[in-house]
C-alpha cells in the first residue's frame, strides 16, 4: 500500500492540511520539484512481470480510498489488492497472515505460514 503520489497536497485530506500548516508554500514547492520525478505512480505501471500485492486500510488516516483505488489501477498486471477493515497500523491479523502466505508463495518458500493463520 501507501500513496500514489507523495507531491500532492492540495486535497482536504488530514495529512495534506497538516503539511499545508507546517510548512510555506515555497518549501512545500521545493520539495515537489526535487521529489516529484519519483512519485509512485510514474514506476509502479512499469512492474511487470514483477507480481504486486496491495493491501489497503478502510480506515486510513493518511490513505483514503480513492487514492489507494488510484495506486491500484496505476499498477501492471499481475498484482493482487485487498482492503481490510483496520486502521493505517495494520495492527490486524488477516492482513498479516495475507503477507506472509503471498511472500512464501512468491519467494516459493514451504512451511513458513504460522499455524495461527491457517
Amino acid at each position: 500500500g501507501g500513496l500514489p503520489n507523495i507531491t500532492d497536497f492540495s486535497g482536504d485530506d488530514q495529512y495534506s492540511k497538516e503539511v499545508r500548516q507546517q510548512y510555506k508554500p515555497e518549501q512545500i514547492a521545493k520539495y515537489v520539484q526535487m521529489i516529484g520525478p519519483i512519485d509512485p505512480e510514474k514506476f509502479v505501471g512499469n512492474a511487470a512481470p514483477t507480481h504486486l500485492f496491495f493491501q489497503f486500510a478502510r480506515w486510513d488516516r493518511f490513505i483514503s480510498e480513492a487514492e489507494a483505488k488510484r495506486y491500484e489501477t496505476a499498477a501492471s498486471q499481475p498484482k493482487l489488492s485487498k482492503l481490510y477493515n483496520t486502521s493505517h497500523e495494520f495492527n490486524d491479523l488477516q492482513s498479516w497472515c495475507d503477507r506472509v502466505d503471498w511472500i512464501g508463495k512468491e519467494l516459493q518458500l514451504r512451511g513458513i505460514v504460522p499455524a495461527v493463520c491457517r
